[in-house]
């Protein structure tokens, strides 16, 4: 077992999502069962918002215990796994396994549909091992013969415990590899502010994360916020340019966060910054 990711789930509250051994996933070597899946393998992961497909390492890999699954058969295969995995259902986003419903639409590598044809949960007398692995900058995997689009939300990251969204200000916590946190809140007289930055996603917690990083040589963070709508379509356009050319910042929003879909679960995005302006004077 692998001891700091569980301890970290249990602080935090959140069961991981993970599949039994001898699930496939599809690798750039193959198609390879996910208990034989390690750090620095590479695996083919699908942007869920462009559906670009491109090879990305695998950054941790995690063993846990389950008594409950959940066996999905679609387009005649089986996949048994936990009632927490996300599944890709076409236009309403990613939706837990453990509440797909018999005709639910997947999708595969391809954007193929493919129907869930069956649905059972099995309660074991033993906990059952299942596995589980961290993907770089899209989070997604594809499982199965048919190769399934999922994410591998809930992971290893403990979420900071954030107050409740007011209406009007976002409220954030940026978590450094190192384990320090930063806090932030929206509007141009939080702290810290940019009055150099007169456009709007200065304002953001996204772009003042995206700038404290810039100031700080911080090449990599992850943003937890309160923000039920999400991300704006207006920082989605400017973080990037504000991060420092390379950086990446995940954005992970909370657990109620509006979706198309009741169903539908709020996946973390990655940004990767582009830009080469030095820092602020």
């Amino acid at each position: 077992m692998n001891k700091g990711f569980n301890s970290a789930v249990n602080k935090a509250g959140v069961k991981p999502s993970c599949f039994v051994a001898g699930t496939l996933v599809m690798a750039v070597a193959g198609m390879v069962a996910i208990e034989k899946i390690k750090s620095g393998d590479k695996v083919i992961s699908t942007d869920p918002e462009t559906f670009e497909t491109a090879e990305k390492r695998v950054l941790e890999t995690y063993i846990r215990e389950d008594s409950k699954l959940i066996h999905l058969v679609i387009n005649g295969e089986e996949i048994i796994t936990t009632e927490t995995p996300p599944f890709y259902v076409k236009n309403q986003g990613f939706i837990k396994a453990g509440e797909l419903i018999v005709g639910d639409e997947l999708l595969d590598v391809n954007g193929n549909v493919l129907l869930v044809e069956n649905f059972d949960v099995e309660l074991t007398d033993e906990p059952t091992t299942v596995y589980n692995f961290q993907v770089e900058d899209f989070h997604t995997y594809h499982v199965g013969k048919c190769r399934l689009l999922v994410h591998n939300a809930n992971c290893n990251q403990e979420k900071p415990v954030l107050p409740k969204y007011d209406g009007k200000t976002t409220e954030g916590v940026m978590v450094t590899p190192d384990g320090k946190q930063i806090s932030f809140k929206s509007g141009n007289s939080s702290t810290p502010s940019y009055p150099q930055y007169k456009a709007q996603s200065a304002s953001h917690v996204e772009g003042k994360a995206a700038l404290y990083m810039r100031e700080n040589g911080i090449n990599e963070a992850t943003v937890f916020h309160n923000n039920p709508n999400g991300t704006c379509g207006f920082c989605d356009r400017q973080v990037p340019a504000l991060l420092p050319k390379g950086a990446k910042l995940t954005v992970v929003p909370p657990s109620n966060s509006v979706a198309n879909n009741v169903r539908a679960i709020p996946v973390p995005k990655t940004y990767i910054g582009n830009s080469t302006v030095p820092k602020i004077k």
